[in-house]
C-alpha cells in the first residue's frame, strides 16, 4: 500500500484529489522520486526514461515545481533544438533550391550549345 502522504508536489497533490487511479498517483510519486534521487543505476535510469516518456506532461510538471531551474534549463534547450532544426530545414530547402537552378542552368547552357 502506498502512502500518500509522502507526496512532494502540489501538483501530484491536486492529481489525487481529481482523479480514482491509484496507480497515476504512485507513477507520478516514483517520478518525484527520481527527481528528487538523481538515478545513478542503469535499471533505475531506464525506468525514469520511460517514465519521462510516457508522462512526459506529468513529469515536466513535476520538475518545474521540484527543480525550476533544470526546467528552465531543459526547456531552453528544447527552444534551441527546435531552432537548429528549423534552420538546418531552411538550409536543406535552399540546397535543393540552388540545385535545381544549377541543372536549370546546365540544361540552358547545353541547349545553346547544341544550336
Amino acid at each position: 500500500m502506498v502512502d500518500f502522504r509522502k507526496i512532494k508536489t502540489k501538483y501530484v497533490l491536486n492529481k489525487l484529489k481529481e482523479t480514482d487511479d491509484k496507480e497515476l498517483i504512485e507513477t507520478l510519486m516514483k517520478i518525484e522520486d527520481y527527481i528528487e534521487k538523481n538515478p545513478n543505476q542503469m535499471f533505475a535510469c531506464m525506468n525514469f526514461d520511460n517514465l519521462k516518456r510516457n508522462h512526459n506532461e506529468d513529469y515536466l510538471e513535476i520538475l518545474r515545481e521540484m527543480k525550476p531551474k533544470e526546467y528552465v534549463k531543459r526547456n531552453l534547450l528544447t527552444e534551441f533544438d527546435k531552432k537548429i532544426e528549423e534552420k538546418e530545414k531552411e538550409l536543406e530547402r535552399l540546397r535543393e533550391e540552388r540545385e535545381n537552378k544549377e541543372t536549370e542552368l546546365t540544361w540552358e547552357i547545353m541547349q545553346k550549345m547544341s544550336e
